[in-house]
């Protein structure tokens, strides 16, 4: 895929405050992408719990090359019809000087360096057995879990 927008994109973007659509992954990208995730659920046992697979995106290779676009970015679709389950992934970046009132929740250094220690550096996934994986997802899930609650606690006060 390419790493540029073509000119159409760019002069919609221009022209529109966005660029749409953006095909992301190929084909043959999307498929080995769906596999793995088809692979991990049977691991799971089922459709995984969002709990399950919060923080996998450390965790996981393949599931760290995957399109994003900014939460305020209005976006959806139509219904699926399909036999085919419609599969979605969320990252959320902040900046490092961003910090949680409570806790160091996990996180990946996308670019730059962090000189304010807000968050807990995951190291980028590694290619490890896949029960390790699993856990470590599970373990560090949990933690972020933890984090959220705790900063909410502390929000309501």
């Amino acid at each position: 895929m390419p790493k540029a927008l073509t000119e159409a994109q760019r002069d919609g973007y221009l022209r529109d405050g966005l660029a749409f659509p953006v095909a992301a992954l190929s084909v043959v990208e999307a498929q080995r992408y769906r596999s793995a995730c088809d692979q991990l659920e049977v691991r799971l046992g089922g459709k995984p719990r969002t709990i399950e697979v919060r923080q996998m995106h450390l965790h996981w290779n393949w599931a760290h090359e995957l399109a994003t676009h900014p939460v305020i970015v209005a976006h959806g679709s139509s219904p699926n019809l399909s036999d085919e389950k419609r599969v979605g992934f969320v990252i959320r970046f902040v900046t490092p000087d961003a910090g949680p009132v409570h806790g160091r929740p996990a996180g990946l250094l996308a670019r730059g360096t962090d000189t304010f220690g807000h968050f807990s550096l995951a190291e980028p996934p590694r290619a490890t057995d896949e029960t390790e994986a699993l856990e470590a997802m599970r373990v560090s899930a949990q933690q972020h879990l933890d984090v959220v609650l705790e900063n909410l606690k502390h929000a309501a006060r």
